[in-house]
């Protein structure tokens, strides 16, 4: 989608990038309805946040999660900040085209 009310990289995740911040406030629904009506006939994810875990395989975070630093830091934290029982998950995979030799960007 190509409007001014979307930064240009929004939810982009290209190598080397860094961490992205997801926003996902009511004014976004409604622009993105504006400019693609079909969307308001389908139902919308209702979530207040999401983590995105970029790995090269499974088994990093679950070795991640076993060390003595992140049961002493981190899970105290995860604990007071999320529902675990309302929590979903989803896995899949990140694709970088690459054409002569150059990261090829997806500008819609």
């Amino acid at each position: 989608m190509s409007t001014s009310a979307y930064p240009p990289s929004a939810g982009a995740s290209s190598p080397g990038s860094g961490p992205h911040s997801y926003h996902t406030p009511s004014s976004a629904a409604t622009l993105a309805i504006a400019a693609f009506p079909a969307l308001e006939g389908l139902k919308k994810i209702e979530f207040d946040g999401v983590g995105e875990f970029l790995m090269p395989d499974g088994l990093c975070f679950q070795r991640a999660r076993e060390d003595l630093y992140y049961e002493q830091f981190i899970l105290p934290d995860e604990n007071r900040l999320f529902e675990w029982q309302s929590a979903q998950w989803m896995v899949g995979w990140e694709e970088v085209y690459i054409k002569d030799g150059k990261i090829v960007e997806d500008d819609g």
